[in-house]
């Protein structure tokens, strides 16, 4: 009788070690994907929101790693504006790279873009206006006219650098395996990441 209490107890600890397989109509391991938000320093503190019936409901706020439903999602700053809304892919893990942009500078930009437009076009049509008799280049109108044209030049550089400043950007990115967690600062190619 002994050796037979045995095997069993033998049979049931190697029962109770072996992994648990799971069937349909029992708990399954999660499949939604986990997600890392990175964002470039400098930037707006990037917050994430799901979309639900009721509104946008905010799940995390930069930097994140945790588990999110599938769904449809959003990043946004607490000033910033939203760049277009996006899908979780289908993945274990996922890294989401976002920048909110800076509303001021959305704003200002197109602006000076288009003051520097103005004032290419008014030095522009002051080289090209013509001249009255009796007076030749000596009068002013070419430099004030090259004058205009640079400072168009440069403000409207200044003002399509504001604009793009101003765009929110977001990149979802499914990675193939977790990489390993660490603390600190890290270089991203675009800037640094948390």
């Amino acid at each position: 009788m002994r050796p037979r209490v045995a095997l069993s107890i033998a049979a049931v600890a190697v029962v109770l070690a072996s992994p648990r397989v799971c069937t349909a109509g029992e708990d399954e391991p999660p499949h939604d994907p986990e997600v890392h938000v990175r964002f470039p320093a400098g930037s707006f503190l990037p917050y994430i929101d799901m979309s639900t019936p009721g509104g946008w409901l905010h799940v995390c706020k930069a930097p994140c790693d945790r588990r999110l439903p599938q769904g449809l999602y959003r990043v946004r700053g607490r000033t910033g504006i939203s760049p277009e809304p996006f899908i979780l892919p289908a993945a274990q893990r996922v890294r989401v790279d976002a920048f909110v942009g800076y509303r001021s500078a959305n704003v200002a930009g197109p602006l000076l873009f288009g003051f520097g437009v103005a004032l290419v076009g008014a030095g522009t049509t002051s080289l090209l206006w013509p001249s009255d008799a009796g007076q030749g280049i000596g009068d002013g109108r070419v430099v004030l006219g090259v004058a205009g044209m640079m400072a168009g030049l440069v403000v409207g550089g200044v003002g399509l650098f504001l604009w793009e400043l101003g765009k929110s950007d977001v990149t979802v990115t499914p990675v193939a395996k977790a990489s390993p967690k660490t603390s600190g600062i890290a270089w991203t190619g675009n800037g640094f990441a948390f």
